[in-house]
């Protein structure tokens, strides 16, 4: 899986730490606009969101093609594409993958979904999937390098994205931890965020480490990202 080189950076020449501040104060502003979104909007922008992710899926094309493996998340409650994403890929005819968190400061670990009732609260009370030794397939979690030969996508939490495709996250790293593993191996694939529209489009602040994402989702369509263009708002 390839998501895209990236070559964002801090263009301004910024010290670290002070790119650190800067994404704490978009995070704690765009925290605030989530927990002011009624729970009827979010169930409406969920549903419009999971519609769009899944015809790019099914009929987007460009090394997406159809049911087959994706690795996804289970979002929490006010998250663009709520705890119901993995259950609607499931009924799409997907295989499924969800992120284990194996602990501190490594890359994610992934199983395989098999249902809302085999989940289980993991860390930071995400759910995760939990082992079932009746099931066929794996029963411990597999490695990113291991996803990266099954799956061709993989669909990813933000709280923004800006048009050069820079994602924002909440801060704990496993996804770009997760996504430098996943880089320069062979085989094709995609990153793929979901966030509400007006989080994308957002002048996010990076450094050579952040992940760009090829395409976002939101409520209002899908939109590919384009290196080297940065939002001015």
């Amino acid at each position: 899986m390839d998501q895209g080189q990236n070559t964002a950076h801090d263009a301004t020449g910024d010290t670290p730490d002070a790119v650190q501040e800067a994404k704490q104060a978009v995070r704690r502003r765009l925290r605030a606009a989530r927990r002011a979104v009624t729970q009827d909007e979010r169930a409406r922008r969920d549903a419009a969101i999971i519609d769009h992710l899944l015809t790019l899926l099914t009929d987007g094309g460009d090394g997406y093609g159809g049911p087959g493996a994706v690795a996804a998340f289970v979002g929490l409650p006010g998250e663009p594409g709520g705890p119901g994403l993995p259950e609607a890929l499931r009924q799409a005819g997907f295989e499924v993958w969800l992120p284990v968190v194996p602990g501190p400061s490594q890359p994610l670990t992934w199983l395989p979904y098999r249902g809302s009732g085999s989940l289980r609260p993991g860390a930071f009370g995400i759910p995760e999937p939990t082992e079932i030794p009746e099931t066929p397939g794996p029963r411990s979690p597999i490695s990113c390098v291991e996803l990266s030969g099954k799956v061709t996508t993989l669909v990813v939490p933000a709280l923004a994205v800006d048009r050069d495709g820079t994602r924002l996250g909440q801060g704990g790293g496993y996804y770009d931890r997760t996504a430098a593993v996943l880089s320069g191996r062979d085989e094709p694939g995609r990153l793929v965020a979901l966030v509400d529209h007006d989080e994308f489009g957002v002048d996010v602040p990076r450094t050579r480490l952040d992940v760009r994402v090829r395409d976002v989702v939101t409520e209002a369509g899908v939109f590919p990202t384009s290196p080297g263009r940065r939002s001015t708002r």
